[in-house]
């Protein structure tokens, strides 16, 4: 039964084909809310109660708005290796890429009013000050700056990828019940944030 003084939100994800993903996955599920995986192929995941799967290119901003319309805020695995680039999977992972994916969510999510945005990928490249990386890092900073969102980096943590959201959300079902719990850990904490932000405009860190 759903409680009544909790307000149901409806939130798109590109990587769900991933540890993370599936964890987040998971957490927005069993809080009630509705998810939305962005996918290359919609019978990639497996059909359930309050999650729906729509094809969508990351790296193509018009296409963001196509699959985010309506949503409450979207959440992009940036560190998946599996990402959702026109009919096929993008699986480089490199700081250009990231970089292009931000910028392809920063132009997209305004034209359909979708404000929230939470990103999770490996960030110790914007420390960076030197030319390639301090270039882009420069060029993220002004895309995120001139952009409306509100916005959060999350770092992402170094975990096993292939895990199930039937793995996770089954205890023993993963070979490792200390990972399975890190990720459900980790997942909940981003969602809390997502739902009651508390870091817009920064760079999070959370430890599980």
């Amino acid at each position: 039964m759903k409680n009544l003084e909790t307000r149901l939100l409806k939130f798109a994800l590109y990587g769900a084909q991933s540890s993370l993903g599936s964890a987040l996955l998971a957490q927005l599920l069993t809080r009630q809310h509705e998810g939305i995986a962005i996918l290359d192929d919609l019978n990639a995941l497996t059909a359930r109660p309050g999650l729906r799967a729509k094809k969508g290119d990351l790296f193509d901003a018009l296409s963001v708005s196509e699959s985010v319309a309506g949503a409450d805020g979207v959440i992009a695995v940036l560190s998946s290796p599996r990402l959702p680039a026109g009919d096929q999977q993008d699986h480089t992972r490199t700081p250009r890429r990231q970089l292009e994916a931000i910028e392809s969510l920063a132009l997209g999510l305004p034209r359909v009013k979708v404000d929230r945005l939470l990103l999770i990928g490996d960030f110790d490249w914007l420390e960076a000050t030197a030319p390639p990386l301090g270039d882009l890092a420069t060029r993220l900073g002004d895309a995120l700056k001139d952009s409306p969102l509100r916005w959060t980096l999350v770092n992402a943590p170094q975990v096993p990828d292939g895990l199930s959201i039937d793995e996770l959300g089954t205890p023993g079902a993963t070979p490792d019940e200390a990972t399975r719990t890190r990720l459900l850990g980790f997942a909940a904490c981003v969602v809390d944030e997502l739902v009651e932000p508390h870091h817009l405009g920064q760079r999070m860190n959370v430890r599980v």
